[in-house]
């Protein structure tokens, strides 16, 4: 702790690497899909997520400095390479085919990644702004050229835009069952001949409200979801600015989970979005963060288990006034953005958003641990262990981790991984977003962030994010 920063003592430094190398076995074990292999990369990134939030070491972070950029291209390279095997060829639809075939187009993103990694710190937030760009635009086209998907998540949007412009609640509805016998819903969620689902809609009325917005602003609400990946990505970097932070962002933009949530209309690239703007808000304008915490605490039913480390985003000195005026906004905000839609048919959004996740079964083809256990002894594991395996990540979070945003991110990393990895159901949805997680972390790791520095930034937040000094610390 001896070293100080802007005349503040040193938070101590962790390494960027856990994070990184933990987000690039996630996202092998998402390619890997079947076997152990998923398994076992899973738990490889909780363990190195583990030592990335309990074990800040200062001569490992300069390690990291060093190894930091071919660590980081050798992923980027990894993942460009099955984006590139897997993006489906638009070039005979595309308007402009050298930028939509997967071949070109996402190889010019990637250089412009490796770029952004390998270039001073001036030019490489040009170039990532590039490689966001592009990704936008091949994400886009993603959505473009695959209009349509038969997926009951898609149907779930479609009907409940229907119920809004009939001005009839979303919820408590039902939709035709696409996967007449398969095990993809609970037989209580079912009619008696399974032809249909009992659900209007899943997701909470924010989700749905943004949604509709840009449904009827595009022609289509995935637009948001293709927007939502680079805009987090560039949220990393304008919010705490250096090689780590250009590195987690470059990753970002080509996480090969994105196409399968793009296609499959899943809606955790919302949700990144606000957990991405909840952080910027944190580091740059600390009086908005109530807000942003309010917004994404009321997108996804799962956000809400991150609400005991809420505390660890507030400016310091923390004070018990700031932790009451900060609940009871974040409060007020996700109640004004839930309430007019769920009292409109109170009981089916409490079947459709609170109990329909209950009464889901058990998923043999989840990419976790529980999923492995089933495929050799046949047994499933208790719906509780993942909830045991949450408390006890939130328990040593609060306890242990830095009491940071990156402590934050490091924490929500690590406990939505445990409670995934022993979940009855886990898939490329979930797996993004603790993904997202964990490149938040990497690129606040080394930042030199501390209590002290934060408690001067409340004042002054955009003089101490832009300060060389915390860049060369970062780098």
């Amino acid at each position: 702790m001896g070293e100080t920063v802007n005349g503040a003592p040193e938070e101590k430094l962790t390494s960027p690497l856990p994070f990184l190398i933990g987000t690039f076995l996630l996202a092998t074990a998402m390619i890997v899909r079947w076997g152990d292999g998923p398994a076992i990369l899973f738990a490889t990134a909780l363990l190195l997520f583990g030592i990335g939030t309990f074990a800040p070491l200062s001569k490992v972070a300069r390690f990291g400095s060093r190894a930091l950029s071919p660590i980081a291209i050798a992923g980027l390279a990894g993942q460009l390479g099955w984006a590139m095997s897997e993006m489906p060829m638009l070039a005979k639809q595309a308007p402009v085919p050298m930028l939509t075939d997967g071949s070109y187009g996402w190889a010019a993103c990637g250089a412009c990644a490796v770029a952004a990694i390998a270039f001073d710190a001036r030019r490489a937030r040009t170039w990532l702004v590039v490689a966001a760009v592009l990704s936008a635009f091949m994400c886009i086209s993603i959505v473009r050229f695959n209009p349509a998907p038969y997926l009951d998540v898609h149907l779930f949007h479609l009907q409940a835009f229907d119920a809004l412009r009939a001005g009839q609640s979303p919820y408590g509805r039902t939709i035709p069952n696409l996967y007449p016998g398969a095990n993809f819903y609970g037989l209580d969620v079912l009619t008696p001949d399974q032809s249909r689902v009992l659900i209007g809609y899943p997701y909470p009325p924010l989700q749905l409200m943004l949604s509709f917005v840009t449904h009827l602003l595009a022609g289509n609400y995935r637009f948001l979801h293709a927007l939502a990946i680079p805009l987090s990505a560039l949220l990393m970097v304008w919010a705490r600015p250096g090689r780590a932070a250009t590195a987690a962002a470059a990753l970002m933009l080509l996480l090969p989970c994105a196409f399968h949530l793009l296609t499959g209309a899943w809606t955790e690239p919302v949700l990144a979005l606000l957990f991405s703007l909840t952080l910027f808000a944190s580091l740059r304008a600390p009086r908005l963060l109530p807000y942003a915490l309010g917004l994404f605490f009321a997108d996804k039913q799962y956000a809400l288990l991150l609400a005991p480390l809420a505390f660890f985003l507030l400016p310091r000195p923390l004070s018990a006034r700031e932790i009451v005026r900060t609940a009871l906004i974040a409060g007020a905000v996700g109640l004004a953005v839930s309430l007019p839609l769920a009292l409109g048919n109170l009981q089916g959004f409490i079947d459709d958003v609170l109990l329909f996740q209950v009464r889901q079964p058990f998923r043999p083809d989840s990419i976790n641990l529980s999923a492995a256990i089933f495929a050799h002894t046949a047994q499933m594991l208790s719906s509780s262990v993942s909830f045991i395996a949450l408390a006890l990540g939130l328990g040593l979070s609060v306890w242990r981790a830095p009491r940071t945003p990156l402590g934050f991110c490091a924490a929500a990393a690590l406990s939505l991984g445990l409670f995934f990895f022993f979940a009855k159901q886990a898939f490329e949805n979930y797996l993004m977003f603790v993904s997202c997680c964990a490149l938040w972390a990497a690129a606040l790791s080394g930042s030199g962030e501390t209590e002290a520095a934060r408690g001067s930034a409340s004042a002054n937040v955009s003089a101490a994010a832009a300060s060389p000094i915390v860049v060369e610390v970062a780098a």
